[in-house]
């Protein structure tokens, strides 16, 4: 999709509080409302940043972010689909899946008295996209307002079954990671993937330092991103998930990132609604699954 298509995104979709501009990986929806601002790439369907009318940006983005076609964007709400973390069965395959790859077509953009509603397809058939043998049927339903709730809905077309893994990869703003805290998942279990994937159980707040990468399972909590620096608190709801991620790469990992900013692992965390390990969902020939997350704000 070339700059040459803004004309026309702008004449179907464009209006007050609207508007579009191009990145080399695609178009981004801008929005400026009396309840938000944002934008959102059509690349990946990547939210790359939100915040309420006149509070601080909720969600980070590296500066050092590559915008370029097939490359995913680190930072915001990458979508991960439809696997989670390495392919289940194919080394070479990219991590995460090929949707937060991919171009999504936009399919309405509109703005309401409470929040600004935006959807985005991703559909191929059979065999279209890589190490993915059935048809395509993925919406992301975003609303945009003095709360974020993003709704990720997989429908199965083919005549088979399928198993997904998927993750809203949402990249929190916090102000210094050594002293933000995650509440909500104490007395849950989690795998360790920085242990080789032992497992334990949450005693107290999540705090951090080292690199961190947790997969907590059987949960449908409510969590905070609880964050002095900023003297706010992020609440994350989530529905159609039982597993929650959290992770930071800390300092040694986030050096070797190409496109991580210098000192940006201490500038946010992730808290992940996800369908992952025991979680997957199998979604059976013209049944559908949504995972959904939604997020507020509030002073300390």
């Amino acid at each position: 999709m070339s700059g040459d298509l803004l004309p026309q995104l702008r004449e179907r979709f464009g209006g007050p509080g609207l508007s579009f501009s191009q990145l080399d990986s695609g178009p981004v929806l801008h929005v400026d409302t009396a309840h938000c601002t944002a934008a959102v790439a059509f690349h990946g369907a990547h939210i790359l940043s939100w915040a309420p009318k006149n509070a601080a940006e909720v969600l980070f983005t590296s500066q050092k972010s590559i915008f370029q076609s097939g490359v995913p964007v680190r930072g915001g709400v990458p979508v991960c689909w439809p696997w989670f973390n390495a392919h289940p069965s194919d080394a070479a395959a990219y991590a995460h899946g090929f949707a937060r790859r991919s171009l999504w077509r936009l399919e309405e953009a509109s703005c309401g008295s409470a929040y600004t509603t935006v959807c985005f397809a991703l559909v191929g058939d059979a065999g279209v996209f890589p190490h993915w043998p059935h048809p395509v049927d993925v919406r992301l339903t975003i609303r945009l307002g003095e709360v974020l709730e993003m709704a990720l809905q997989t429908v199965n077309r083919s005549d088979t079954p399928f198993v997904v893994a998927q993750a809203l990869h949402t990249y929190f703003a916090v102000g210094d990671i050594h002293t933000a805290t995650v509440i909500g998942l104490e007395g849950g279990h989690y795998q360790d993937d920085v242990a080789g994937g032992t497992r334990a159980l949450q005693n107290g707040p999540i705090s951090f330092g080292p690199e961190l990468d947790r997969v907590y399972l059987d949960t449908a909590a409510t969590c905070w991103v609880v964050d002095p620096a900023l003297q706010r608190r992020i609440r994350i709801e989530k529905e159609g998930s039982q597993t929650t991620v959290v992770w930071n790469p800390g300092a040694a990992l986030a050096a070797k990132m190409s496109d991580m900013e210098p000192g940006g692992h201490q500038r946010f965390v992730c808290v992940e609604a996800t369908n992952a390990l025991d979680d997957q969902r199998r979604i059976l020939p013209g049944e559908s699954h949504s995972l959904l997350q939604r997020i507020s704000c509030e002073p300390l």
